[in-house]
């Protein structure tokens, strides 16, 4: 556990044992199910009211280098006026990043550690949404560099890495969105335990909530364009493709029927034998195909 003390208090739990479990729960006066709740990962998510504290439990996008995708972590707020504690059960490192600016940063320490737990909050989610706004600038990058490459003939490489951006983002969205309702939730009660009226800070936060996943929206937006053109392009090119097949198959039709009928075994077969035989039969063949190409370009065919 780690701790920071100004004229707020911060315990941060990870990897939290059951005997720091156990300290939270006297410091924070927590009932037995909530203490055995904290020992581990909560189902869903959610906010409760307690008699003196909020009771709040986050999942938030991380960013999974081995997967290539944000994955949900769980972060769990236990907070006071005065008090404050997150008990996380995987990594994450804007938390870290965080605590790490409270140790060193004397300025920081005064900005959220001197007057109440609402000002800390204010910081430390200001903190997250500006982590997951870097990994927006991540997916970002590579929209601009698949927009870059599907303009260059590249839409057959680019569905494989479309399908990889469009997962990034649906998993940063789907995580995000259950976010917004706590957030509301959080802001309404900030008045049952402050004694100064605290809604201002906590409307911060939710404006920067909204910033992110209005963010999230537009390159959902774009990558649902991009996937829809680079499928018109694409199919575009098949087109030209299965036309020029088309029109060879037309235009070799006379070579394969005259060529056929020449081969049939009878008593009689005309020209066959006769001087020239091949040349005559070659010229039947290419005028065939020549009018053949004259009837379909003055069809439009062609």
């Amino acid at each position: 556990m780690r701790l920071i003390k100004e004229n707020i208090v911060w315990y941060d739990l990870y990897p939290s044992t059951d005997e720091e479990i156990d300290f939270l729960g006297k410091s924070f006066e927590l009932n037995s199910s909530l203490i055995e709740e904290l020992k581990n990962q909560s189902p869903r998510q959610k906010i409760e009211k307690h008699q003196d504290f909020i009771f709040l439990v986050i999942r938030f996008p991380i960013y999974n280098e081995s997967k290539k995708t944000c994955t949900p972590v769980e972060i769990n707020f236990l907070i006071k006026e005065k008090e404050v504690a997150t008990i996380r059960y995987e990594n994450c490192q804007p938390i870290d990043e965080f605590f790490k600016n409270a140790e060193e940063l004397e300025g920081f320490k005064k900005k959220y550690f001197d007057q109440t737990t609402a000002e800390f909050l204010n910081g430390l989610f200001g903190h997250l949404f500006s982590y997951a706004n870097r990994e927006l600038a991540h997916i970002d990058k590579e929209v601009n560099l698949i927009t870059d490459k599907i303009f260059k003939g590249k839409e057959k490489e680019m569905i494989k890495q479309l399908s990889v951006a469009k997962r990034d983002i649906l998993d940063f969205r789907r995580i995000m969105k259950p976010i917004q309702g706590l957030l509301k939730s959080l802001a309404g009660l900030n008045q049952e335990l402050y004694q100064e009226n605290k809604s201002s800070l906590f409307d911060q936060i939710y404006g920067l909530y909204l910033d992110t996943i209005d963010l999230a929206e537009n390159q959902k937006d774009t990558i649902d364009s991009l996937e829809a053109t680079n499928s018109s392009l694409l199919s575009s090119k098949l087109d030209e493709v299965t036309k020029i097949l088309s029109w060879l198959a037309f235009l070799l039709a006379p070579f394969t029927i005259i060529g056929t009928l020449f081969q049939i075994n009878t008593q009689f077969t005309p020209i066959i034998g006769k001087p020239a035989d091949w040349y005559i039969i070659t010229g039947i063949t290419l005028v065939c195909s020549f009018g053949l190409y004259l009837i379909m370009k003055k069809k439009n065919w062609l």
